[in-house]
């Protein structure tokens, strides 16, 4: 048998209210943006 270890906290994206994707998307800008303020490159490697 096997178990499934789940969080029933755990929503899927669409399922989220606007304010809480709205919340997930500035901190992920954030992140990019202290990502190149500390001197990294973030580039496509498509090409």
């Amino acid at each position: 048998m096997i178990l499934k270890k789940t969080n029933p906290t755990l929503v899927p994206y669409d399922e989220l209210p606007e304010s809480e994707k709205e919340y997930d998307r500035n901190t992920a800008l954030e992140t990019l943006k202290l990502i190149v303020k500390l001197g990294y490159e973030i580039k496509s490697n498509r090409d």
